[in-house]
């Protein structure tokens, strides 16, 4: 994806424009529009700044960098610490290390599955998928990272995720509950609502993406707290916004043959307002 110059892009009217039709509504969160070059050489300044001595602070920024640009995936120069640091991350789900619980987040398997998905075969999947699958039949009716992780850990077992018949619409009822708790506290940062917007674009692939919502007010603050980062010179936290952004605003998530996961962009206002065809819902 090509970003754009910090110089403001010139607007070239649009060919319904001028024949008086209806234009297509604009996008609160445009990924060409709104993140420039300048963007990401600063996040890739950031990041290396981080290397070597601050490996949790320097992966959270391969993830949206690749989501945004996975052609310039090169320009990062992911090393063999780095894949070691998340690694270690991942590992904290070992009770005879950590007997207080598991505090390893869904973050790290999404970053595994966007920046290292070649390397899965050097987990011990087998160990991590059976532990995620008790954690899920437990935790199912309050959380779907479980069986994101499972997802995120092993894409071609898919069918073998014990998802409850009813379970789009159980993540559906979670999103609009935090939706309004994130709503009325002012400041909250919306941490739950994008995980779950990912939940159910991964889960249900098929699905059609407007019976999620538009996000309008989430990406909009997200939008506004992206300028203002912007504007102090704080690039620290620009990616983790970035990458809330990018979940919203998605089309489609979906993994590769090769058990990559990529988003699609979107370009317009396509599946939330402007009524494209979607897809018949099927039955679970």
């Amino acid at each position: 994806m090509k970003l754009r110059s910090t110089e403001p892009r010139r607007i070239q009217p649009h060919a319904a424009d001028i024949l008086g039709a209806e234009p297509a509504a604009e996008l609160v969160f445009d990924p060409e529009r709104d993140i420039t070059e300048e963007d990401w050489q600063r996040m890739l300044q950031q990041m290396n700044q981080f290397k070597g001595n601050n490996w949790a602070n320097y992966l959270r920024f391969p993830t949206p960098m690749i989501l945004l640009a996975p052609e310039r995936r090169g320009e990062l120069e992911l090393n063999e610490e780095a894949w070691e640091s998340l690694k270690y991350g991942m590992g904290h789900y070992d009770q005879s290390k950590y007997p207080s619980g598991r505090v390893t987040s869904i973050g790290e398997f999404f970053d595994l599955a966007v920046v290292f998905p070649e390397r899965r075969a050097e987990l011990p999947l087998e160990m991590l998928w059976d532990y995620f699958l008790k954690d899920f039949e437990n935790r199912k009716q309050h959380s779907a990272d479980e069986a994101v992780i499972l997802l995120l850990l092993a894409p071609e077992r898919r069918k073998e995720i014990p998802l409850p018949a009813n379970y789009w619409t159980q993540i559906k009822d979670m999103i609009d509950k935090d939706q309004t708790e994130a709503r009325r506290a002012t400041g909250r940062r919306f941490d739950q609502v994008p995980g779950l917007v990912m939940a159910a674009k991964l889960l249900f692939p098929d699905y059609p993406v407007t019976d999620l919502g538009s996000f309008e007010v989430e990406m909009g603050r997200h939008a506004k707290q992206l300028k203002e980062e912007r504007r102090a010179g704080n690039y620290i936290w620009f990616p983790d916004t970035l990458e809330r952004l990018l979940l919203f605003s998605a089309d489609k998530i979906w993994f590769t043959p090769e058990g990559e996961l990529k988003i699609q962009k979107p370009t317009s206002k396509s599946a939330i307002s402007q009524g494209r065809a979607l897809p018949e819902r099927p039955e679970v």
